[in-house]
């Protein structure tokens, strides 16, 4: 059922409910990718909060196993990347300087683990960043 209500709101609904209905017909990759557009068009207009919501509802997708593995395992790291830096972002912009700080951590953490430098250096500038107001 709820992959055919995916399939019939794709054409007009708000990515939160496409989101959703993903997540409920087990299309984790599909339902990460609705979560992270839903954060980004509230941050767009200024919903912080609700940004916050949606891009912690993806980032706890990359936690939970989906057909025996962890999403975080199976989504490339561009794809990973703008969920770590637009959450940390969004905390900043509530004010929440120790939330956004954690966030940081956590792909410095990932970056180091995936190998990959120019994403080691954006966690180090954003946690300077953060160090530094």
């Amino acid at each position: 059922m709820d992959r055919r209500a995916l399939e019939t709101l794709q054409a007009a609904a708000p990515t939160a409910e496409l989101a959703y209905h993903a997540r409920a017909a087990g299309l984790a990759e599909s339902a990460f990718s609705w979560y992270l557009a839903a954060g980004d068009e509230a941050a767009q207009v200024a919903a912080v909060r609700d940004a916050i919501s949606f891009y912690e509802q993806a980032r706890q997708m990359l936690t939970e196993r989906w057909h025996g593995q962890g999403l975080s395992a199976t989504l490339p790291a561009p794809q990973i990347e703008p969920l770590y830096t637009h959450l940390g972002q969004a905390y900043e912009l509530h004010g929440e300087q120790e939330k956004a700080r954690a966030v940081y951590q956590l792909l410095l953490a990932y970056s180091q683990n995936v190998g990959i430098p120019a994403l080691e250096r954006t966690a180090l500038t954003r946690l300077a960043t953060l160090t530094a107001q």
